[in-house]
This record gives C-alpha cells, sequence and structure tokens, in this order.
C-alpha cells in the first residue's frame, strides 16, 4: 500500500533529471565566476544599464552604439543585491568592478530562464527523451556557459530571439489574440536585446509562408471553412500592422520615449545610406515613432559595420571586418568569412528547423524527429549568430 502511494506522488524519473540540470546549470555559473575577471565590453554594456535605469539612454557616440536598455536588468540587479547585502552585514566590493560583476547575476537568471524555454519547446515537440536531449546538450554546452555568465547582450539576444520564435510559432500554430499579443511583445522585446535581433522582422516574413506551405488545411483553418485570397491577404496585413504597432511601443517604452517624432532630417548620421534618406525632401521630414537612441544606434553601428576600422582596447585589439553589415573580430580575413559563413549557416539551419517542425507527426517517425533535433535545435546557431558584436 505505501509503495503505491509513493508512486502516486513521487515524480516522474525524467522530471527528476530535468530539475537537476536545471539546478546545476547556476551552479556550474556561480562557482566560475569567481575565477574571471571582467571582459572589455561588460563594462559599456554595465554602464549603459545604468544611465538606462536612471532615465538617460541617450548615445555618448560609437563607443556604446551597440549597447541597448537590456543592459539595465545587469545595473538593477547589482544594485537590489547591495541593498540586501547590507541588512546582513555581508561585505561586499564597491568598486566599479565590483558592481559590473555583481550584475552578471542577471545573466545566469536569463540563461536559466532560456534554459526553461528549451526544455518547453522540445518537450512540445518531441516528448520527453527530446526535451531531455536537448536540456543536456544546452546545459554542457561550453558557448552558452561561456555567455550565460557576462554582462553583454549576447545572451540576452539568444533569449528573446527563441522567446519570439517560439511564441511566434504557437501563434502560428493555434492562432488567437492573445497568442498574437504574447508573439508581438517578445519580438518588441528583442529589439531592446541586440540590433541583430532586427532580423527576426523579415525572418518572421518568410517563416509564415514555409509553415503554412507545410501545414495541412485542417491545422490553419477550421474544417469546412474556406477562406478567399482576399480574407487572408487581409488578416495577415492586421497581423503585420499589430505587430509593427506592439514593436514600436515596446522600442519606447524601453528608451524612454526619448525623442519620439524626431524625423530624419533632425540627425547627424553617419551612414551612407541614412545621409541619403535624409536629402529626400518628404523621407527626411518624416517624423519617426521610434526614440532617437535606438535611430543613433542603427546608424553608428551600420556606418561602423560598413568600415575597415582598427582600434585597440585596454586588452586586446580587434579588426573589424564587413560583408552585408555583420560585424565581426577577426586577426585575418579568412576567420572573418569563417564567421560570416556560420552566420549564414544559423540563419539556414533556422529555416530547416521550421520547415522541419512544420510536417508534423503523420509523414516523420518520433524516433527520427528525436534523432535530427541535435541538427536542428533552434539555440544552438542563433547565438553563434547574435554573439558578433552588430
Amino acid at each position: 500500500m505505501s509503495s503505491r502511494v509513493w508512486r502516486s506522488f513521487a515524480p516522474p524519473g525524467w522530471l527528476i533529471v530535468c530539475s537537476v540540470l536545471l539546478a546545476v546549470l547556476p551552479l556550474i555559473q556561480m562557482t566560475s565566476l569567481r575565477h574571471k575577471g571582467l571582459t572589455t565590453d561588460e563594462p559599456l554594456h554595465y554602464q549603459y544599464g545604468y544611465r538606462v535605469l536612471n532615465g538617460s539612454p541617450q548615445r555618448t557616440g560609437a563607443i556604446n552604439s551597440s549597447t541597448m536598455p537590456f543592459s539595465s536588468l545587469h545595473a538593477m540587479t547589482s544594485e537590489n543585491l547591495a541593498v540586501f547585502a547590507q541588512p546582513s552585514g555581508i561585505s561586499l566590493d564597491t568598486s566599479w568592478s565590483g558592481q559590473v560583476k555583481r550584475g552578471r547575476y542577471a545573466t545566469i537568471a536569463l540563461s536559466l530562464l532560456l534554459a526553461l524555454y528549451v526544455l518547453k519547446w522540445s518537450y512540445e515537440l518531441y516528448g520527453r527523451n527530446g526535451a531531455l536531449l536537448s536540456l543536456s546538450l544546452y546545459v554542457f554546452d561550453p558557448n552558452l556557459l561561456a555567455h550565460g555568465q557576462l554582462v553583454t547582450a549576447d545572451l540576452p539576444a539568444a533569449l528573446m530571439t527563441t522567446m519570439a520564435l517560439y511564441h511566434f510559432w504557437h501563434f502560428l500554430k493555434l492562432g488567437g489574440r492573445r497568442r498574437a499579443l504574447f508573439s508581438a511583445v517578445t519580438l518588441g522585446l528583442s529589439q531592446l536585446a541586440k540590433y541583430s535581433c532586427v532580423y527576426l522582422y523579415p525572418i518572421f516574413l518568410v517563416i509564415a509562408p514555409i509553415y503554412y506551405r507545410f501545414t495541412t488545411t485542417t491545422e490553419v483553418a477550421k474544417p469546412g471553412r474556406k477562406h478567399s485570397l482576399t480574407w487572408n491577404l487581409r488578416r495577415w496585413f492586421i497581423a503585420i500592422v499589430f505587430f509593427a504597432a506592439v514593436s514600436i511601443v515596446t522600442i519606447n517604452l524601453g528608451f524612454d520615449f526619448n525623442g519620439i517624432g524626431t524625423p530624419l532630417s533632425g540627425y547627424t548620421s553617419k551612414d551612407p545610406f541614412f545621409k541619403k534618406l535624409q536629402a529626400m525632401p518628404i523621407v527626411g521630414n518624416l517624423p519617426l515613432p521610434l526614440p532617437v537612441p535606438y535611430i543613433q544606434g542603427l546608424d553608428l553601428v551600420k556606418f561602423e559595420g560598413s568600415q575597415d576600422i582598427t582600434f585597440t582596447r585596454p586588452s586586446s585589439k580587434y579588426r573589424l571586418r564587413s560583408k552585408s553589415y555583420f560585424w565581426w573580430h577577426c586577426s585575418d580575413t579568412s576567420q572573418g568569412v569563417a564567421s560570416q559563413r556560420r552566420k549564414g549557416f544559423a540563419v539556414r539551419r533556422s529555416f530547416s528547423w521550421f520547415r522541419f517542425c512544420s510536417t508534423g507527426s503523420t509523414l516523420i517517425s518520433s524516433s527520427t524527429r528525436r534523432s535530427a533535433f541535435v541538427t536542428y535545435c533552434p539555440y544552438s546557431p542563433w547565438l553563434q549568430f547574435f554573439a558578433e558584436d552588430f
């Protein structure tokens, strides 16, 4: 009798293993923090996050052109830990370096949230074994472990990309206003993590028709109900306008509505593309619904990405090269080409993964899908894509 009661209340074995893996991830990251000094980018991201937290999101120049409001989470975490430690008498490093290092705990929390999304999404696609496999790969991935404890935009960008894609997949699969809202909000929040996430807009526009192309009609529309081309076009036009409006509001909230409505003619642009837009009589005088720091950052990132610049930072020397406005750190052209190929591979692999998911269980066996999960797992290529300084 007691064994029956124990079996009814005891959690499943796979759930215990997942819980252990989720506990191991922050344990590895927190125990290794004391061995790591600051990287060259961390103080820049933390400083901008501190300024955003205090209501000053303005850009000061090229040095913080790619920093984003998501870094305010690091500053907020550092200050809150300092406040909680004072009553308990815990000694804290009050130096600037100590503040930045305390902000790393925010990245660890975001890393754990990304692990939960990997677990949830893979469970919905492939069941328990697939979820266990993907979570194991995530927890012990050296690249993810390294980026998961730094005050930079790489891990937040990977998290927001995964969240945006997951909720967009839910919206495509099941529809509904609530799912559309979740998808639109996460897409807008991704724009506050890193400028690379702007590529999610064309990616979404490509994913949607691909998904519906390889999804049966009964999964898209209600059985027995036929929709005309005009109805479908109107439906998707409303969805696009809704996503755009939510993104604009979210971006403005992140930058505290700083300078919203400023036309392009009011900017001091660096990039030739933005200068051409400013020279157009109609386009240059149109008020933009986006905050000034967001447009300034786009201009600076695009300008610097189109240049061949060599500069020195306190600990290392970088050469920045560009092709199609992607950045990478490299000491020679061959490394840059290799990085560019990895980015293209990440995009192709994600499109293939969505097509793979949309085929459904009736076309591919569950064992085959699980074995192919390693190849099509979304988080690994996307972290490689967004880890570059763009």
